[in-house]
């Protein structure tokens, strides 16, 4: 019985091995979903009070979109990423099962209360995070491509 747990353990622990993330990131972007909006910070970046950079980011209203405003698509921050960059985007959530997506960077990853999800692309072009934002379930629903 133990000689067959050892020959099933071998393969296991190679498959496992070669499944761990050996990328090194140039930054990291942690997202964590919200009922109402995303929450974006920083850690490899401090303020001058030693504290990492933060900021909410929520769905701009209808009524005060600028002329040519994506509806249900602008948001009030952007995350604002260098071009050329590897980044590690960590995403979570608060509360309830939220979806996280950027189009132009081909990440579209679920987010889960309690547990960190990861996508790692290589930025090639300068990008403003943030029109592709896709956040479910809030009151006014966003669908992607639909403005």
């Amino acid at each position: 019985m133990a000689v067959i747990l050892i020959l099933i353990a071998f393969p296991s622990f190679k498959l496992l091995y070669l499944m761990d993330e050996v990328s090194d990131p140039s930054m990291s972007v942690l997202a964590e979903g919200h009922q109402w909006y995303w929450s974006y910070q920083y850690p490899d970046f401090l303020t001058s009070n030693d504290e990492f950079i933060e900021f909410d980011s929520y769905i701009v209203p209808e009524s005060d979109l600028e002329e040519g405003g994506l509806r249900m698509l602008e948001v009030d921050n952007r995350v604002i990423l260098p071009e050329l960059t590897h980044v590690r985007f960590i995403i979570t959530a608060g509360d309830v099962i939220h979806s996280f997506s950027c189009n132009s960077l081909g990440i579209k990853c679920d987010a889960y209360p309690g547990r960190s999800g990861t996508e790692n692309p290589i930025i090639l072009i300068c990008l403003a995070v943030g029109e592709n934002i896709i956040i479910s379930p809030t009151l006014n629903r966003q669908i992607a491509g639909k403005p």
